[in-house]
């Protein structure tokens, strides 16, 4: 009985690959932020139960996590701690699990691990604390663990934070490590919400915040509505800048070079390596791995600034 229904799911797997126009793509690009396609969740679930190779090289991601931050597990918690930075002093918050129920959607947005990126993210936030200082702050697409945002609330203090994605699971997820955190938080006024880009944004948002942060967002498909939402909610100054971390991705229609293309039509952009030694060490280990593609493992930083009109 197991036997047959895993051949009718693998027959439907198959069935799926070969009508995606993604079927060679990045299994993320599937997920539109305004909505879950049903391919998408027949990809995931099926492909989890199987270990069908779309989703498992997916999953590899999650497992090639560069390791900057220590990680320990419990029944009920993940606690994740940064190594003592310059002045000694350590930080670590405490994850919590993501529940069983958790739909199968949602496990393309960072609901169990941070990416890669998130982590490089995260501990340049670390790193650059001083910056956030009396600033409103924004991640977006942060998923439920934005790593990088979570140690902003820790480590700095910022004027406002605000943790954003388009799942509302992921964002109650993230609320709830903030609440289980609250005693280490510096930034008071730190809040977990719904921010899905190509919806109309408040009025009260426009040009509100002075740094945008995020994380391998732009394999999704919907760049240019990426790029509407950050014009809106960025300040119309100089000092402000928005930072996303993210693979180049070549494989896929959706990359950083093509966000950048479509970018500088309202700002200016530069992308850079990573220089961090901490990071480069890691990025070095994970060269010598047998599986190794470079636009797929090595996130690069994007800056946006506003363009200078004198």
């Amino acid at each position: 009985m197991a036997n047959d229904w895993n051949i009718r799911l693998a027959r439907k797997i198959n069935e799926c690959n070969k009508q995606s126009p993604f079927k060679n793509s990045d299994p993320r690009e599937l997920l539109n932020p305004k909505e879950s396609t049903k391919l998408s969740k027949i990809a995931f679930l099926l492909g989890k139960l199987l270990k069908n190779e779309l989703v498992l090289n997916y999953q590899d991601e999650f497992k090639e996590q560069l390791g900057i931050f220590k990680r320990t597990d419990n029944d009920e918690y993940s606690t994740v701690e940064y190594p003592s930075n310059e002045n000694g002093l350590s930080l670590s918050l405490k994850i919590p699990k993501p529940p069983s129920s958790m739909p199968i959607e949602s496990f393309n947005t960072g609901a169990i691990f941070a990416w890669p990126s998130e982590e490089i993210l995260a501990n340049w936030c670390i790193k650059h604390s001083d910056i956030f200082k009396g600033k409103r702050v924004l991640e977006l697409g942060g998923g439920g663990c934005p790593l990088a945002g979570l140690f902003i609330s820790i480590s700095s203090e910022a004027e406002e934070l605000s943790l954003t994605d388009g799942n509302e699971n992921n964002v109650r997820t993230a609320q709830t490590t903030l609440n289980i955190n609250k005693q280490k938080i510096k930034c008071l006024n730190t809040k977990s919400s719904i921010l899905k880009w190509g919806d109309e944004l408040p009025e009260s948002l426009r040009h509100y915040y002075d740094i945008i942060i995020a994380a391998d967002i732009l394999c999704f498909r919907g760049q240019d509505d990426l790029i509407d939402c950050i014009d809106w909610l960025l300040k119309p100054d100089q000092e402000s800048f928005v930072s996303i971390v993210a693979p180049n991705r070549k494989f896929t229609s959706s990359t950083l070079s093509t966000f950048r293309d479509l970018a500088i039509a309202k700002f200016d952009v530069t992308i850079e390596e990573q220089s961090d030694p901490l990071v480069v060490s890691y990025l070095e280990k994970r060269r010598q791995q047998k599986n190794f593609i470079p636009e797929k493992h090595i996130p690069l930083t994007l800056t946006m600034k506003r363009i200078n009109s004198n």
